[in-house]
């Protein structure tokens, strides 16, 4: 009788049917309060429902029945894992590997748990383990070139994506990490092909798509056919429009600012948006952030205490995103995000708010016809330039895109490298995919014109030996030898920036120049040659450099950047002055006036609005400066 209840239980246990197959288990233990298999299926059945702290006394005492039981162990061990017993999830593993070392799942499962402690050299060695046992596991190969990715180490992580699309040729997630980590390479055109043949079979993917939209920024595709990319994003992933939100407020009210980002904590979007948040004008304007942090740390909670109204929004789908924006009446919604991450521009196409902005993320279009504005400043747009390349209008800042916030942790700026080195050390600290061919190839003719500098490159990827290697080989084939290149890999901030202090002059990559490493390098008193281009994303460089009276720094052509570079690199002594005097210079910048900043964006802010409620459509605007303090 009771081995025909225990059939029953299992065959609607197996069937998903966890009820009644728990009160068939219970039936069985009314009977026999020991029997081993109902106790252990009833912990199973628990654990399956999510009631892992109910499922516990059961496993428990399976175990304590069958000690020599590594199946058993290993499913306590999943239970002790999901209520958040860590160690004792690892304990209950190792003793299931103790008794059987074949087990797979049991160090899959290990795996699983010293990632959640923050082991994760033993949690890639237990999913080594693991896939030596069964290599076709594709959680397990998944998990590992995703920890492979986070650890710094591409070449580690790209062979394991390839292993499991050959295994499932339509795993979403497999493409776009392969795309991702090809990218980290600076295997710009690999990467690529990696995103459109997941989108060939996920062609409603959005994020794997903006993933595509954001690599294809660092490509050489003209400006025609990069803001059609971005306009096809729109048409494939928008949501249905709602008419546009027009609650009736209150002339006299603060208008209701919100910002939303899955990047508020330490980082770059922090690092400019920290000393707006501080210096807003709390009296007449409201400002809510909404906050898709996956992982707050300390900036996290700086800038909580920065605003009027902190939202955490990550669990929330776009529809409901755009509803709680609708429901907390806000007059203005700025992205901060574009295509460059977990960005709700899908909510954005809702229309939740009477004006819509985008601004920060990168300075290009994102294809929504839904967003109002998007925030520039005259360098990055000039009139006449850039309108024809975007979706939203131009509101540009009087000055300066960026307000920059120097990190606290930045040591003093050292003596010029060349005087105790003897050559001219260039430096690079841009991501790899930045470097592209067209960069490399005039990188190496200026060394081959200077045979005695050297280049420093430090970029996240370069603690990867193939990474490494890759990188050595591509300047090889301009005959420029490893022996002049010195490679750096990812370091905390103050060492980053102390690494600074080691090169002469650095040079920014192109057609997507650099921005936040710029300032730091400029803070950290190194002059910076950039290449201006027709694209706001080419035109980076050249909005910081304006803005610090450093236009003899900005190149218009290839010949033109190898020149400057070449004539400064020759000149120590200017490059001592620039050194010394450097943050004087940006501390007199409107880079650094944090307060100024902030009263031209809320005029930007104003101005935008009173065109809404003047019933007047959105248009490429200039915003005055204010009068000089």
């Amino acid at each position: 009788m009771i081995d025909d209840l225990l059939q029953q239980a299992l065959q609607h246990h197996q069937a998903s049917r966890f009820d009644r197959a728990l009160s068939l288990y219970a039936q069985i233990l009314a009977r026999d309060p020991n029997h081993l298999h109902a106790l252990h299926y009833t912990g199973v059945a628990l654990h399956q429902q999510r009631r892992s702290a109910e499922a516990l006394p059961f496993l428990h005492r399976s175990v304590a029945l069958a000690p020599a039981h590594p199946g058993f162990l290993n499913n306590l061990g999943e239970a002790l894992r999901a209520s958040g017993d860590l160690p004792a999830a690892v304990d209950a593993y190792q003793r299931a590997l103790a008794l059987n070392p074949q087990y797979a799942e049991a160090h899959a499962n290990l795996g699983l748990a010293c990632q959640s402690l923050h082991q994760f050299d033993r949690a890639a060695d237990c999913w080594e383990r693991a896939l030596s046992l069964n290599p076709s596991n594709l959680p397990t190969l998944l998990r590992l070139a995703a920890l492979r990715s986070r650890q710094g180490f591409p070449g580690l992580s790209i062979p394991l994506l390839q292993r499991a699309l050959s295994l499932n040729p339509a795993l979403l997630p497999a493409h776009n990490s392969l795309g991702n980590a090809l990218a980290e390479q600076g295997r710009l055109d690999e990467a690529l092909a990696a995103y459109r043949t997941g989108l060939q079979h996920h062609p409603a993917a959005h994020a794997l798509h903006s993933n595509l939209l954001y690599i294809l920024t660092h490509s050489d595709l003209s400006p025609d056919k990069l803001v059609a990319e971005h306009r096809a994003w729109a048409e494939q992933h928008a949501l249905s429009a709602l008419p546009k939100s027009s609650t009736p407020r209150a002339t006299s009210s603060p208008l209701r600012i919100a910002y939303t980002s899955p990047d508020f904590r330490d980082g770059q979007i922090a690092l400019f948006l920290e000393p707006i948040l501080s210096h807003h004008d709390r009296k007449n304007f409201h400002i809510t952030c909404y906050s898709d942090v996956a992982a707050p740390d300390a900036v996290t909670e700086r800038l909580q205490s920065c605003v009027d109204a902190w939202e955490n929004t990550l669990s929330l789908t776009d529809e409901q995103f755009a509803q709680r924006v609708r429901d907390d009446r806000i007059d203005i919604l700025i992205d901060l995000t574009v295509h460059a991450g977990l960005h709700r521009l899908r909510a954005f196409s809702r229309q939740p708010a009477p004006i819509q902005m985008t601004y920060l993320g990168y300075p290009y279009t994102t294809g929504l016809t839904s967003i109002d504005y998007r925030l520039t400043d005259p360098h990055l747009d000039p009139p006449g330039l850039t309108e024809s390349i975007h979706s939203e209008k131009l509101l540009r800042l009087p000055q300066t895109y960026f307000c920059y916030q120097p990190p606290a942790c930045a040591p003093d700026v050292g003596p010029l490298p060349f005087d105790s080195a003897g050559h001219i050390t260039f430096g690079s600290f841009n991501r790899l995919i930045k470097l592209t061919n067209p960069v490399l190839d005039l990188w190496s003719t200026l060394l081959t014109q200077l045979p005695s500098a050297k280049l420093l490159v430090k970029s996240p990827a370069l603690s990867d030996s193939a990474t490494r290697d890759l990188l050595l080989s591509r300047f090889a084939k301009h005959d420029i030898s490893s022996s002049r290149l010195e490679l750096h890999g990812p370091t905390p901030l103050p060492d980053y920036l102390s690494l600074m202090n080691r090169i002469d002059l650095a040079l920014d990559p192109w057609p997507f120049s650099g921005g936040t490493t710029t300032c730091h390098l400029l803070w950290m008193g190194v002059p910076v040659v950039t290449l201006a281009g027709t694209t706001p994303l080419s035109r980076i460089g050249l909005s910081i450099l304006t803005n610090t009276h450093l236009t003899d720094l900005i190149a218009t052509t290839p010949q033109d950047y190898l020149h400057r570079a070449a004539t400064l690199a020759q000149n120590p002594a200017r490059l001592a002055d620039l050194r010394a005097t450097m943050r004087d210079r940006l501390r007199a910048s409107p880079l650094l006036n944090a307060p100024r900043f902030t009263r031209h964006l809320e005029s930007a802010y104003r101005i935008a609005w009173q065109r809404h409620t003047d019933h007047l459509p959105p248009e490429h605007l200039t915003i005055p400066p204010l009068p000089a303090p």
